[in-house]
């Protein structure tokens, strides 16, 4: 268990950061906020799930917990995202879209066409039918930046009913008495990594980014997780994603990968960037003492 490759640390950047949910209006052109980090660590959400499962494979009670969850991520992906309407689009990123739509007006578009063609068209390319889905995406996307910029900020009884709120903490207290505290334990050593200037938590899922941004706000890591820095590898993998976020940060980063499985290893070996498994509480504990002690 442990860091497969190490990198010398580089120079505190002095840059300053643009902090991206200030703004009270977003636009759908605003480009990518500009930030300078040398330091990335890039977390894959299954952790998550592969941390509630681990040791407790045809557990009733463990199986319960998770379709809960479930339940409670999808409600929050709709109730503030309207994941019904982006469902049928695989964005790698919130910023992946077509990019037509100025945030200025609201088009009538017909949604009932195909919305997996291409987004990599420009406006001359395009069709006016094209334009029209394109623009509803782009506006549908703008909506949901503005909306995680909003809520991240809040408590999650602020964000769901009462009724699923005694829910959620029900079903937070079991996990934790379940996994032995492991996820506050986890969320403590992303609050270490934000806490420095110099570093950045990046998020990818593998599945619809949508119900990633839920998952962030349902645990309450809103502060740590911005919504530029959380990814889908669905339509485009993991080895792509990767090199996206190296590229988009600078090459001389140092980065280090958490994931739960080989594949996850393979790819940052191959990219040469540093691999950590967290794959049980074992895991999450080493990872914590290492970070509180600053070995990493």
């Amino acid at each position: 268990m442990g860091i497969t490759y190490t990198y010398p640390q580089t120079a505190n950047s002095t840059a300053s950061i643009v902090q991206p949910c200030e703004s009270e209006e977003l636009e759908i052109l605003t480009p990518r906020p500009a930030v300078q980090k040398n330091v990335i660590f890039i977390w894959n959400l299954d952790i998550f799930k592969t941390l509630m499962t681990e040791s407790y494979q045809g557990d009733k009670e463990k199986e319960v917990l998770l379709e809960e969850i479930d339940d409670l991520v999808l409600d929050l992906a709709e109730a503030h995202f309207n994941y019904k309407d982006l469902q049928h689009y695989e964005m790698k990123n919130v910023y992946d879209n077509p990019l037509i739509d100025t945030g200025q007006t609201e088009r009538r578009s017909n949604f009932s066409d195909d919305p997996e063609k291409s987004s990599h068209q420009t406006n001359e390319t395009l069709s006016a039918e094209e334009k029209q889905r394109f623009n509803k995406q782009a506006s549908l996307c703008r909506k949901v930046k503005k909306s995680y910029c909003e809520k991240c900020r809040q408590n999650i009884d602020d964000l769901i009913n009462e009724e699923k709120h005694q829910q959620w903490s029900k079903v937070k207290q079991n996990m934790e008495a379940l996994r032995h505290k492991w996820l506050s334990e986890a969320i403590t050593s992303l609050q270490i990594i934000n806490s420095r200037s110099s570093c950045v938590n990046i998020l990818y899922t593998t599945s619809h980014l949508i119900p990633a941004l839920a998952h962030v706000l349902l645990f309450q890591m809103g502060n740590i997780f911005k919504i530029e820095n959380i990814y889908s590898t669905a339509n485009i993998g993991k080895e792509e994603c990767f090199k996206m976020i190296s590229e988009q940060f600078g090459n001389d980063c140092n980065v280090f990968v958490f994931g739960v499985g080989k594949e996850d290893e393979k790819i940052a070996e191959k990219l040469k960037m540093a691999f950590w498994k967290v794959a049980d509480q074992s895991d999450v504990d080493s990872l914590h003492h290492a970070l509180k002690m600053n070995y990493l």
